[in-house]
């Protein structure tokens, strides 16, 4: 017995398949990272052979005496030292020929791409799904991703907990929750950032856009607010080399 009048239960689902029952959202992503780390292993081993060359002998490795005794042969390898080989006799180091490394090597970045085309499955905007009460304030024709939609509804569970809390302690509200992030699909961050900056730089963007995109993408806090930073910006004066 509580002080509450429902049962203190706040359910998260992900992908919903039944009851108190869903899904991984990103099995696809999991069984690719396995397929990488095995990849990754056979093209580490493949160096590994690769780099360490085959010594191998070609021809008679016996010699015999003009009675047709048969004389002791003996390998010797190393920079020190000479081997006497019998007579129509080679020696040599075979090496890797290398075509299955650079093979390996890129199939390891098609994975790559399909790790991040798997987890950008989840950026795509659709109008599917039932929309959250958080989303229900917004525009209702308004189209959301997957892991936008699992955001607000994570909000709203923790939201629900809060009031939850509050009940226990008989106080009238337990606040409010705000997730942020960045749900706009970037499949390739490391050039997108670059572009920003050398737009900003060029004047066709605006510094506070950047900071938005750059906040958005999460290379700055969201604790940063820009009217701040734009007034430490002129008090710290004019950067070097630019005067």
């Amino acid at each position: 017995v509580t002080s509450l009048n429902v049962i203190p239960l706040v359910t998260f689902y992900t992908k919903r398949v039944g009851l108190m029952c869903a899904k991984p959202l990103m099995m696809e992503l999991a069984h690719l990272n396995i397929k990488h780390w095995q990849s990754q292993s056979d093209q580490d081993n493949i160096l590994h052979v690769a780099r360490v060359p085959m010594l191998a002998v070609i021809g008679p490795t016996q010699n015999h005496d003009s009675n047709g005794n048969l004389l002791p042969f003996q390998l010797v390898v190393g920079t020190g030292a000479a081997t006497v080989l019998p007579m129509n006799a080679d020696m040599k180091f075979v090496e890797h020929g290398g075509k299955a490394i650079e093979a390996g090597r890129q199939s390891l970045l098609d994975l790559i791409d399909e790790m991040r085309m798997a987890g950008a499955k989840l950026l795509r905007k659709d109008q599917s799904g039932t929309k959250t009460a958080t989303q229900a304030q917004e525009d209702a024709s308004q189209e959301t991703s997957p892991l936008m939609r699992m955001a607000h509804h994570f909000a709203d569970c923790i939201a629900q907990m809060f009031q939850l809390m509050a009940s226990y302690r008989n106080l009238p509200e337990g606040g409010h929750v705000e997730i942020k992030g960045n749900f706009d699909i970037d499949y390739a961050p490391e050039t997108s950032i670059p572009s920003l900056i050398n737009m900003a730089g060029s004047g066709f963007l605006s510094h506070e856009t950047l900071f938005s995109e750059m906040q958005r993408r999460g290379v700055i806090s969201d604790e940063f607010d820009w009217a701040d930073e734009r007034a430490r910006i002129e008090e710290q004066g004019p950067a070097l080399g630019s005067m």
